[in-house]
């Protein structure tokens, strides 16, 4: 025998209620189940649906006064994931689980023979409902955001899906059945949660030596280094998983310290005095311009710059770089993998520094 499974989900659009990236209806608003987006995943149907509790409003409200507001700001929806075909024994199961986070087990104990089985099904059970719940909001998310233009909209994202617990806390997720009322929905509650994060490198730290020019920079008025901002901007892009803008950035970063590079280079430190003399200096830039920017990395900054200074690798991952971006905006690349795009953000960031070093300020 078997039965079906609801999963109840209130999802936040924003962690900012008032103030936050919010989705607009204009004087309307789908009241209720019946009015819902449906997406469909095998035997399991999401459901997305709204009410008036979801609208973002300091006071009550009714349907009369939602036909009379420009912008109806919506800050959370409901997501329900219907599942088809669950066993007796897992329906049971999950309803005995609902207290396992405490932990409290009503029925089968984990020292059971039983046990194991039934917790490897809720759990799988509960990353494809995860699953769906978080594509079927990100594509409602996708529609209002690139579809109507409602460009502060960011699809939500969880860094690790191990954590899909905290998910399901913060989304108050709850499951019935026909045999059962509402009660938690709490796959993988044993799973430990984790905190992921990559440290930068040492010279990002503040040192004892670093203080004085803290103190210069706060007291002046003194913007930034364009430079220094784009790569701080692409290295926060890729860790909010904004790969695509995080290449655009590094890529841009680059290409500004070339070209002042070009314009002020401290050639006389590249190179010894007799083969320094023989450089057209003050026609660097027009060089470089002709060259262009993957040129410039190709044939001029190896004949400029020794082994020591900016090595073969490092300008081998700016070419490729160079060529994702290339990639990113004129062939219009969707993603790119965060393997490939870490080393090559690091290594515009130390190209970067080398070439900012060798040029006057």
């Amino acid at each position: 025998m078997s039965t079906t499974l609801i999963v109840h989900h209130i999802v936040p659009i924003s962690d900012e209620p008032w103030g936050g990236p919010l989705i607009i209806f204009n004087q309307w608003l789908p009241n209720g189940e019946k009015e819902g987006l449906l997406r469909v995943e095998q035997d399991l149907t999401a459901r997305l649906w709204l009410d008036l509790k979801c609208v973002s409003s300091l006071h009550e409200i009714d349907e009369g006064y939602i036909a009379n507001w420009m912008n109806v700001k919506v800050n959370k929806v409901y997501i329900d994931v219907i599942v088809a075909n669950v066993p007796d024994g897992l329906a049971t199961f999950i309803f005995d689980e609902r207290d396992a986070p405490k932990p409290m087990h009503h029925g089968m104990q984990p020292d059971e023979d039983g046990y194991a089985p039934l917790r490897n099904d809720y759990d799988a059970l509960g990353f494809r409902v995860f699953d769906l719940t978080l594509t079927t909001v990100n594509r409602f998310i996708d529609y209002a955001r690139n579809e109507k233009g409602q460009y502060w909209l960011e699809p939500l994202k969880i860094a690790d899906r191990r954590n899909i617990g905290s998910w399901n806390n913060r989304n108050r997720a709850m499951v019935k059945s026909d045999a059962f009322d509402w009660v938690r929905w709490c796959p993988s509650p044993t799973l430990p949660h984790y905190l992921s994060s990559e440290l930068g490198p040492n010279e990002a730290y503040i040192k004892c030596e670093d203080w004085s020019a803290a103190q210069k920079f706060v007291a002046s008025e003194k913007r930034s280094d364009l430079v220094l901002e784009l790569l701080a901007n692409s290295e926060r892009l890729f860790t909010d998983d904004r790969r695509r803008s995080a290449v655009i950035e590094a890529a841009s970063a680059l290409e500004v310290a070339l070209l002042r590079f070009a314009k002020s280079a401290k050639l006389e430190e590249l190179a010894p005095s007799e083969i320094y003399s023989r450089y057209d200096a003050p026609h660097l830039h027009q060089q470089i311009e002709h060259l262009g920017f993957s040129g410039s990395f190709r044939y001029l900054l190896p004949i400029l710059f020794t082994e020591e200074v900016l090595s073969t690798e490092l300008l081998h991952q700016c070419q490729q770089l160079i060529e994702l971006r290339n990639s990113v905006v004129h062939a219009g690349q969707r993603d790119v993998g965060a393997s490939k795009a870490r080393p090559l953000i690091r290594a515009a960031r130390k190209t970067c520094e080398t070439l900012l070093r060798y040029t006057e300020p």
